[in-house]
């Protein structure tokens, strides 16, 4: 589903110097297939996310979805792409605090011309599957980490998309709710057959992962199978 192919990105540093971001990266992604990006911060990792998501263009390379290189797509066909085709979940979960939960999770299709009531209909089942919708009608700013978290989630999912794209999205959380939360993630995306790229520092982003690549000053240094899963939690 997803292929880059030799992508390179550099930035100008502070002092003038050339940073490379990423440095010839190849990796694919196929479609049900959760591939963990673990690495230290500065390592390339987010960057590589913006070049997969074609936010961020490569200097060198190409990024190909469905055998498409994203380079090709006009700027209108590229923001179709990433609103139909695309989730992403941030370590921020960006919910606007004085939406409720279900109104929350229901902006992406709101956005896409849904009607409000169509699209809580169509999120209301995520956030069952999710565990917070007894949390449905209470605004952001009354919720838990853990439940802002699942409902950032519902929000990447509630169109559908074939590939979601992870940037540290359990940064803020203690180990508990981040095992939670991407114990989450890996289950309903298996389910759906949805495409993971999951951008982390934490062991526990890894353990649920089928393949790890490990990212280390913008170059993949290593790739590793399945590791022990974390347990599905009990949710609350």
């Amino acid at each position: 589903m997803l292929e880059l192919r030799a992508v390179s990105k550099a930035f100008a540093g502070p002092d003038g110097e050339t940073i490379r971001a990423v440095d010839r990266v190849s990796l694919t992604v196929a479609a049900g297939e959760l591939v963990a990006l673990y690495g230290p911060s500065g390592s390339g990792k987010s960057t590589l996310l913006f070049l997969a998501a074609g936010i961020a263009q490569p200097d060198a390379g190409a990024v190909l979805f469905d055998g498409h290189d994203l380079a090709s797509l006009s700027r209108r066909a590229a923001a179709r792409h990433r609103r139909t085709e695309l989730g992403f979940v941030f370590q921020s979960t960006r919910l606007v605090p004085g939406l409720s939960a279900i109104d929350n999770a229901a902006l992406k299709l709101m956005a896409e011309g849904a009607t409000r009531t169509e699209a809580r209909r169509r999120v209301a089942p995520l956030l069952e599957r999710l565990g917070v919708v007894a949390r449905a009608e209470h605004r952001a700013t009354q919720l838990s980490r853990g439940e802002r978290h699942r409902v950032a989630l519902a929000r990447a999912l509630s169109n559908d998309p074939r590939l979601v794209l992870a940037d540290e999205p359990t940064g803020s959380l203690d180990s508990q709710r981040s095992q939670e939360v991407l114990a989450l993630l890996a289950e309903v995306c298996r389910e759906r057959a949805i495409a993971v790229v999951l951008v982390t520092h934490d062991p526990a982003g890894a353990a649920v992962a089928d393949r790890v690549q490990r990212l280390r000053d913008g170059r993949l240094t290593e790739t590793t199978g399945a590791v022990a899963p974390v347990a599905a939690p009990q949710l609350r």
